[in-house]
């Protein structure tokens, strides 16, 4: 049984937690290795710059496109797992007794709230067997946002950024770092995945900490936004901790367990015709459609071109299987075979964007026991909810979903004074395994080349890539992301690489990819390696600051320009 630890704190805290050396990012300057990894986005497509995500200045502050700087003054520090920050106008912030919006303004209990997100959290954490220990100084954090902020960050919604017009009671998302891929699809795992998954936080392997002042800022993993603005219903939230006096209002229990776990990775990349909703450029699906089946659970949704199954996926079915007809809806469900059972996955004929393919079909899966004494017979992760309906654990199947995705679960959840202890009989004993990016950390490179130089990488020692990743015996499916280069694997009896060398003919930020494995052939998250490769002349002195600072050393590259020595292009999506 994990021992939890459960703390709500203030600014003041905070600050001692952070530190005061943590400046603002410079309004332009690119924060990640080789540009590579500026764009971000959530499960609904929106995509952020990475510096709209990160807490900054003293108090500390987030740096947030549109609206300015506004302060995060409340947190809850979770076990070992999580970390909540609650913005103020989120609902759950100290000083968010009255919400006002568009001449609208609601009376709330924002303790209230903030316990009932503190709770569902530290019951997953207590839940969720992760890589994170009483050795590690990560966690994964979590940003409570304000409704308005968060539609008001994705251009293309449908609501005009009011929260009264928009149907969901929340929203959530774990963030998603990716770099351009217009080649087959490959399979992307959340930062909060990730995390979990490692035991670290990726950021510092991605981001360059020479464009702050002193200490390293961090960067959210993952977001969650209640909806307070529904004039349908006020109020509209019931906040009971134990599942009594809800009185019409919808539990805010269950709906933040349904929104943690879409923040877990419950979730789709599918569009409407079956390709990436990611958009141009950036062609990836999540774990979670990997399960996904047709209506009669006979083909997968999409097929990887060969064994490296985490790249160069497709959509191999019509559209119709992911907006079916409405006269056959249940029978034209997509499914996820789960214990035996096969579990609908919700599709509509009209493509409901962060709704189709990311839920339980509510309408086509009935006749459910509940998992805990008192709770509606529902999934937690159902397409919609009820007022008064309690949905505060995990049906076996939907544990079972999370089993696959990669999750090691405990077999019990939640407890009696909460209104929703289950106990399971079957062990989810998935192996953690999970990749940290390597040559890369903190804007520094660890692995350079030289001219014609080759890099030979072992795959076990200090040196190797996996000595960072969290239970992995073996990588597969090396390739170059990034660049140019002849590169050479070595593998052992099982198909796993046990060496590489990298000779690469093209300057500035190389970038290869691998899939680490762990036992029973459990693979992890798609791991970037990043290279820095400097050309032939470029000798630095001791006396420099700069190699060739004075750009008197040159190659002639005729007949358009000359290439100053040492000034290589840093190899970025925006290819500068």
């Amino acid at each position: 049984m994990k021992k939890l630890l459960f703390l709500c704190i203030s600014v003041f805290a905070l600050t001692l937690f952070y530190g005061s050396a943590c400046a603002q990012y410079e309004p332009e300057a690119p924060l990640s290795v080789g540009s590579a990894f500026e764009k971000i986005f959530d499960r609904f497509g929106t995509s952020y710059n990475l510096r709209d995500i990160g807490l900054s200045g003293n108090t500390p502050q987030l740096f947030i496109n549109r609206s300015g700087t506004q302060n995060l003054v409340d947190t809850c520090i979770i076990g070992n797992e999580f970390e909540l920050y609650f913005e103020i106008g989120s609902g759950f912030h100290h000083l968010d007794t009255d919400l006002s919006f568009n001449n609208q303004t609601v009376n709330i209990d924002p303790l209230a709230n903030r316990q009932i997100a503190c709770e569902v959290f530290t019951q997953l954490s207590a839940f969720i067997n992760s890589a994170i220990d009483s050795t590690h100084s990560t966690r994964v954090r979590i940003w409570f946002r304000s409704m308005e902020d968060a539609l008001d960050a994705d251009d293309n919604n449908l609501y005009d950024n009011e929260a009264q017009a928009h149907p969901g009671l929340a929203i959530s998302s774990s963030f998603y770092t990716l770099p351009v891929n217009d080649a087959g699809a490959e399979i992307t795992d959340g930062l909060v995945w990730q995390t979990l998954h490692t035991g670290v936080d990726p950021f510092p392997t991605l981001s360059n900490s020479l464009y702050y002042t002193g200490a390293t800022c961090p960067f959210f993993h993952g977001f969650i936004a209640f909806n307070f603005f529904r004039p349908s219903i006020a109020p509209l939230w019931g906040v009971s901790m134990n599942g009594t006096g809800l009185n019409n209002r919808y539990d805010m229990f269950s709906v933040m367990l349904h929104e943690a776990t879409h923040v877990l990775g419950f979730n789709s990349f599918f569009g409407a015709d079956g390709s990436s909703a990611l958009g141009l450029g950036y062609n990836y699906y999540s774990r979670f459609d990997q399960l996904i089946m047709n209506s009669d659970s006979s083909q997968f949704l999409i097929q990887p071109i060969d064994s490296c199954v985490m790249y160069g996926n497709s959509f191999q079915l019509l559209p119709s299987v992911i907006t079916p007809d409405s006269t056959d809806f249940c029978n034209q469900q997509p499914r996820i075979m789960t214990m035996g059972l096969s579990t609908r996955i919700h599709a509509s004929s009209i493509f409901e964007p962060g709704t189709s393919m990311s839920h339980v079909s509510r309408l086509c899966e009935q006749g459910l026991t509940p998992c805990a004494a008192g709770n509606n017979a529902f999934f937690v992760m159902d397409s919609f909810s009820g007022v008064s309906e309690i949905v505060r654990a995990y049906q076996p199947r939907e544990r079972d979903i999370l089993c696959m995705l990669g999750y090691n679960l405990e077999n019990t959840f939640g407890n009696t004074a909460t209104m929703n202890f289950c106990s399971y009989s079957t062990n989810c004993n998935t192996p953690i395994v999970g990749g940290v990016n390597d040559g890369y950390l903190n804007g520094t490179y660890t692995y350079t080349t030289m001219g014609d130089a080759t890099l030979t990488i072992p795959s076990a020692g200090v040196a190797s890539v996996l000595d960072n990743d969290f239970n992995a015996a073996g990588f597969t499916c090396l390739e170059i992301h990034q660049g140019s280069g002849a590169l050479t694997v070595s593998y052992d009896g099982d198909g796993l690489a046990t060496s590489f060398s990298y000779n690469p003919s093209s300057d500035g930020v190389n970038i290869l990819k691998y899939v680490p494995v762990g036992p029973g052939n459990t693979q992890g998250n798609i791991t970037y390696i990043f290279i820095y490769a400097m050309g032939a002349n470029c000798t630095a002195y001791g006396c420099s600051v700069l190699s060739n600072g004075d750009f008197e050393n040159a190659v002639q590259n005729p007949p358009q320009h000359v290439i100053a020595d040492c000034w290589s292009r840093l190899m970025g999506p925006d290819g500068v």
